[in-house]
C-alpha cells in the first residue's frame, strides 16, 4: 500500500514511500500499545511490525540520501 501512495506524493518516491511505512510503524507501535503486548516474545507481534516498517524507512532514507 505504501509503495503505491508513494507514487502520489509531490515530493518524491522514496520519500514518500518513507515517510508512510514509518506513519504504519506508528500505527503498530500504538496497537501494539493499546493490545497490551510484550517484547521480545516467542512470536511475531506488532512490535515485530513496527521494527520492520521503520528498518525499511530508514533504508529508503539512506537510499535517497546517497542518491542526491
Amino acid at each position: 500500500m505504501a509503495l503505491f501512495i508513494g507514487t502520489l506524493g509531490k515530493s518524491g518516491y522514496i520519500v514518500t514511500t518513507s515517510a508512510w511505512l514509518a506513519l504504519y510503524a506508528v500505527c503498530a507501535a500504538i496497537f501494539a500499545m493499546i493490545a497490551g503486548e510484550r517484547f521480545p516474545t516467542k512470536s511475531f507481534n506488532h512490535w515485530d511490525e513496527a521494527l520492520w516498517f521503520i528498518a525499511l524507512s530508514a533504508g529508503l532514507r539512506i537510499v535517497h540520501k546517497a542518491l542526491s
